[in-house]
């Protein structure tokens, strides 16, 4: 993948998490799966610096900035979550930037699993997937809370309506 393609595909996750929150109510917030497990409010926050934070990471080789990040959005509200998301976004382009094609598949980087591995791979397995996979829990999260009306088309299109 191109850092065009990257950050497209981040993007996409953005838009489609935005959309999903809106889905929320205030009573929805508090619902976790299990007690161990995240609220869904908790979860929000994780999804407000998990892009920023991973990529964090990767540039930088420590996860110092993650507690830093998730300090600026420990109060984060329903009404701003989208503004944290976009903001989040800005600052991972801004990032990636001074990033080139050939960066992605030459600079090697380590993962949180310890292994080195090239960054374009890197942003695919960690920042990219987790987002998705992040998604997928708060799409089902939520629908385990009880928001009404949630299909496949929000989750994988990002807006109402039956999926095609």
């Amino acid at each position: 993948m191109t850092k065009t393609d990257i950050l497209a595909s981040l993007t996409r996750e953005t838009a489609i998490v935005k959309h999903l929150a809106t889905k929320l109510k205030l009573r929805h917030l508090s619902h976790r799966f299990s007690p161990e497990q995240r609220s869904i409010a908790e979860l929000l926050v994780y999804l407000a610096v998990q892009l920023e934070g991973t990529v964090a990471w990767f540039l930088d080789g420590t996860w110092d900035r993650w507690e830093q990040l998730e300090g600026s959005v420990k109060n984060l509200k329903p009404k701003t979550f989208a503004t944290a998301m976009d903001r989040q976004l800005a600052s991972v382009k801004k990032k990636l930037a001074k990033i080139s094609d050939t960066d992605l598949a030459k600079k090697q980087v380590k993962a949180p699993s310890g292994e080195i591995i090239p960054l374009g791979t890197a942003l695919v397995e960690y920042t990219l997937k987790f987002a998705v996979a992040y998604r997928m829990q708060l799409f089902l999260q939520a629908k385990h809370a009880g928001v009404e009306k949630l299909s496949s088309a929000n989750l994988w299109h990002g807006k109402d309506g039956k999926a095609h």
